[in-house]
């Protein structure tokens, strides 16, 4: 971990030099690497004056002295207080040890709690029971001085807390008084100093005499690129891995750290769509758009980076089909974000789970982000003070990320999207997906029979496409693959396999009813709301009837 000025360390630090207490938010893994740092650096740079031991306490092995070795890392011994080990609620418990530890005298230190941050946000009467103690605590100490000051405490030593976790939510009651500090990413130069250490581990193990670290530069960088977003803990597992697999480290290796960011989008409920290499019918001119545009991504000489699009209006239209064909196009993986997997009951735990998506998500870069149903994640009302701050953190990163990740959105119900994530420059581009008009269905019709009527000729599978579009003005590009596979099953059913007819194509029609007649007025609303927005596809009007039958005409 870098040391420079402004460094996590520092402001560690400054906090406790100024009796805060404080949350320190680093990764499971990572704890025993931030204790060592907090022994060896933070608390060294303390007090001149006097000695400063460091404490931990945890439910498992309560009060222990923390020391650290160059060689063996963190050793937690018995302590040399004489304090009881408190018993049964784990909230009162750890009150009582911090009424304890506040009570001594003749002792300072720095005392860590290794399992307090998740009792930080509770709304019980045991919590404020505790969020009370630590009001106490932190006035006590700020009226005697800070650990700088030649007065100590009121007994002339200092005592600081810290609360260590993951994940950490601070109370309302406590949030102007406990800073929450978070352990940032690895740098680059951080990444390869932490492989060349692990390197230089197994290179000089009799079990692995072929290990050797890779000088070459192209190796180097797509190591410490696939290692980005990874802790030190992951680093050193797929290394230890690498060495028993592979006996040797080289781009394998980078397979085995990109392997790991996968697991941890995973853990978070996020999903790797397929990279879809189908024809998507239709939506030229939305398909035409991203085909250009993507010759931006990613590209470092362009100043102002893709941001993404979004693609509004009529359900079954292709939407969704589009975009994850994106991913396919720039050969990088698509992530998919729904609304279900970010809400949960905790207070704050829905904002949490955001910030582990982004960093996840950046860490996987070049990347897309596949926002399914936007409505359903960013609705909002004046009463939903969650919503409204899921959305602030996604307008947020949209406008400062760094990394390249292209959002791809959709939405069924544009009513209950913010206007906020409607502003011009939120998007690249906003499109409207109607339902498909006459040459679409066609084409839309041509693919799903190709796929299910392969005994048919060219030539008939194109005069049933023709036939098909006749017939189905109103039904979406879902609705008529849907009617073909019907068709299809039937035709199985009645022994023409790879065959489908008109007939079986009507007689399919009658048990399914387009969305377009089910909700006539919904579909109107939105088709109002098309003048607002790119239209995906070409427009068509529709020219005077002939023969008492509207001609649908391009434009």
């Amino acid at each position: 971990m870098e040391m420079g000025k402004g460094s996590v360390w520092d402001t560690l630090g400054s906090y406790i030099k100024a009796a805060n207490p404080v949350a320190f938010e680093c990764p499971g893994m990572e704890e025993d690497f931030c204790l060592q740092v907090i022994v060896q650096r933070v608390v060294r740079g303390l007090s001149a004056r006097v000695e400063f031991p460091v404490y931990t306490w945890d439910f498992a092995r309560g009060l222990k002295k923390l020391q650290v070795d160059e060689l063996t890392g963190c050793q937690f011994i018995d302590n040399d207080l004489s304090i009881p080990a408190p018993q049964g609620d784990p909230v009162l418990r750890m009150m009582t040890i911090i009424q304890d530890l506040a009570a001594l005298k003749g002792r300072s230190g720095l005392f860590i709690f290794l399992d307090g941050a998740q009792f930080l946000n509770g709304d019980t009467s045991a919590a404020h029971l505790l969020y009370r103690q630590i009001k106490i605590l932190s006035s006590r100490f700020k009226m005697s001085g800070s650990a700088s000051q030649d007065d100590l405490a009121d007994d002339g030593h200092v005592r600081r807390f810290i609360f260590m976790g993951q994940g950490i939510k601070i109370h309302e009651s406590l949030s102007q008084l406990m800073p929450v500090v978070s352990l940032p990413d690895l740098t680059e130069k951080e990444i390869w100093e932490e492989i060349q250490l692990q390197g230089f581990v197994y290179s000089g193990h009799p079990d692995y005499p072929g290990y050797q670290v890779p000088e070459g530069d192209d190796v180097r960088l797509k190591l410490v690129r696939n290692a980005q977003g990874l802790t030190r803990g992951q680093i050193e597992l797929c290394m230890a891995r690498a060495a028993m697999d592979y006996e040797t480290l080289d781009e394998r290796t980078a397979g085995l750290f990109y392997q790991s960011k996968l697991q941890n989008l995973e853990r978070l409920g996020l999903r790797i769509c397929p990279a879809l290499a189908t024809e998507v019918g239709g939506l030229e001119i939305m398909k035409h758009w991203i085909q250009q545009r993507i010759r931006l991504f990613n590209n470092p000489q362009v100043k102002d980076p893709l941001r993404g699009f979004l693609s509004v209006g009529v359900p079954g239209c292709g939407k969704s089909l589009t975009a994850m064909t994106v991913g396919q196009m720039l050969n990088v993986p698509v992530v998919l974000l729904q609304a279900d997997g970010i809400f949960g009951s905790l207070v704050g735990q829905s904002e949490q789970k955001l910030r582990e998506i982004f960093r996840a998500v950046e860490s996987v870069s070049p990347a897309v982000l596949f926002i399914d149903e936007a409505e359903k994640l960013f609705a909002t009302s004046e009463t939903d003070s969650v919503g409204q701050r899921t959305l602030g953190m996604f307008l947020s990163w949209m406008s400062d990320r760094t990394k390249p990740v292209i959002v791809v959105a959709t939405a069924n119900d544009l009513s209950r999207i913010p206007a906020e994530l409607l502003r011009k420059g939120r998007f690249d581009e906003i499109f409207f997906v109607d339902l498909p008009n006459k040459t679409e269905r066609v084409e839309i019709a041509r693919i799903h029979l190709a796929k299910r009527a392969s005994a048919l000729k060219k030539a008939e599978v194109s005069a049933l496409a023709e036939s098909i579009a006749d017939i189905t003005p109103d039904y979406s590009g879902a609705e008529i693959a849907e009617i073909i596979k019907s068709a299809s099953l039937e035709a199985w059913l009645r022994d023409m396999p790879n065959v489908v007819t008109l007939e079986l194509i009507i007689e399919a029609m009658a048990l399914i009813q387009p969305l377009a007649k089910q909700q006539p007025d919904k579909v109107k609303w939105m088709r109002d709301q098309a003048k607002l927005f790119m239209p995906a596809s070409k427009q068509v009007e529709v020219a005077p009837e002939r023969n008492g039958r509207a001609v649908p005409s391009k434009i």
